[in-house]
Protein backbone atom coordinates (compact mmCIF):
# COMPACT_ATOMS: atom_id res chain seq x y z
CA UNK A 1 0.00 0.00 0.00
CA UNK A 2 3.22 2.24 0.86
CA UNK A 3 4.26 1.77 -2.56
CA UNK A 4 0.99 2.85 -4.20
CA UNK A 5 0.87 6.07 -2.60
CA UNK A 6 4.36 6.68 -3.36
CA UNK A 7 3.86 6.17 -6.74
CA UNK A 8 0.52 7.47 -7.30
CA UNK A 9 0.55 10.28 -4.67
CA UNK A 10 2.91 12.89 -6.35
CA UNK A 11 0.81 12.76 -9.79
CA UNK A 12 -2.82 12.92 -7.87
CA UNK A 13 -1.33 15.96 -6.05
CA UNK A 14 -0.38 18.42 -8.89
CA UNK A 15 -3.46 16.95 -10.53
CA UNK A 16 -5.60 18.83 -7.69
CA UNK A 17 -3.20 21.40 -7.82
CA UNK A 18 -3.69 22.15 -11.57
CA UNK A 19 -7.45 21.73 -10.98
CA UNK A 20 -7.42 24.31 -8.55
CA UNK A 21 -5.21 26.62 -10.23
CA UNK A 22 -8.01 26.55 -13.47
CA UNK A 23 -10.64 27.28 -10.76
CA UNK A 24 -8.72 30.16 -9.75
CA UNK A 25 -8.35 31.45 -12.71
CA UNK A 26 -12.08 31.31 -14.20
CA UNK A 27 -12.63 33.41 -11.07
CA UNK A 28 -10.19 36.01 -11.76
CA UNK A 29 -11.52 36.03 -15.30
CA UNK A 30 -15.36 36.58 -14.13
CA UNK A 31 -14.13 38.91 -11.55
CA UNK A 32 -12.92 41.15 -13.88
CA UNK A 33 -15.76 40.65 -16.05
CA UNK A 34 -18.09 41.74 -13.20
CA UNK A 35 -16.50 44.51 -11.22
CA UNK A 36 -14.08 45.91 -13.52
CA UNK A 37 -16.40 46.16 -16.36
CA UNK A 38 -13.94 44.18 -18.84
CA UNK A 39 -15.27 42.89 -21.97
CA UNK A 40 -15.61 39.33 -21.68
CA UNK A 41 -14.74 38.70 -25.61
CA UNK A 42 -11.81 40.64 -25.41
CA UNK A 43 -8.96 39.59 -27.21
CA UNK A 44 -5.09 39.78 -26.21
CA UNK A 45 -3.21 41.85 -28.68
CA UNK A 46 -0.52 41.31 -30.83
CA UNK A 47 3.01 42.56 -31.49
CA UNK A 48 2.41 43.58 -35.04
CA UNK A 49 -0.99 45.25 -32.93
CA UNK A 50 1.65 47.20 -31.11
CA UNK A 51 4.41 47.83 -33.65
CA UNK A 52 2.56 47.83 -36.67
CA UNK A 53 3.71 45.12 -39.19
CA UNK A 54 5.52 42.33 -38.65
CA UNK A 55 8.69 41.43 -39.11
CA UNK A 56 8.72 39.64 -42.11
CA UNK A 57 7.63 42.81 -43.96
CA UNK A 58 10.59 44.64 -42.39
CA UNK A 59 13.07 41.82 -44.48
CA UNK A 60 11.03 42.10 -47.68
CA UNK A 61 11.49 46.24 -47.71
CA UNK A 62 15.25 45.04 -46.91
CA UNK A 63 15.40 42.83 -50.01
CA UNK A 64 13.77 45.33 -51.49
CA UNK A 65 16.39 48.21 -50.88
CA UNK A 66 19.24 45.35 -51.55
CA UNK A 67 18.71 44.86 -55.75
Amino acid sequence: MALVLTILGPPVVLLLLIGLMSVEGFYISGARVQYMGQDPNQVALTPSDLHGGGHGEEEEHAEEEAH
